[in-house]
């Protein structure tokens, strides 16, 4: 389909079923942060992904993520997301706004400064090692 106007990505996700996160895992991978999973969450599309850590947590843990290994178990979960019932749909988006409702890159920006201020209180890191940041 090529590249895409933002714009024009909640049209194409609004005829998604289910959302994917299919990386392989590997060194290029280990320590990926796919964005891409709040994202699907936001659009309340239901996400199936390989077990990338930072998906897995905390996203898998939550149960707010279905997290597969293989195509056998991808497929598994594709055919219970797409026969599954409204009321058991409602009860994880209602999961999933209340996760989404606690994060923003407001929150993360604050929480990740609080680390670095704690950090250089403790001596283990100083302003010049924070700018090279």
């Amino acid at each position: 389909l090529g590249n895409k106007k933002y714009l024009d990505l909640p049209s194409y996700i609004g005829g998604w079923d289910i959302a994917m996160i299919p990386f392989a895992l590997n060194e290029s991978t280990r320590f990926i942060s796919p964005t891409k999973t709040l994202e699907y969450l936001a659009a309340g599309k239901p996400v199936i992904s390989t077990p990338i850590r930072d998906v897995v947590y905390p996203f898998g843990q939550d149960n707010l993520v279905h997290i597969i290994n293989n195509a056998d178990e991808f497929i598994e979960v594709a055919e219970f997301e797409l026969s599954e019932d409204n009321n058991a749909r409602k009860l994880w988006k209602q999961s999933a706004d209340e996760f989404l409702s606690n994060t923003s890159w407001d929150i993360t920006w604050t929480k990740m400064m609080s680390i670095i201020n704690d950090k250089m209180s403790e001596g283990k890191i100083n302003h010049k090692e924070v700018i090279a940041v």
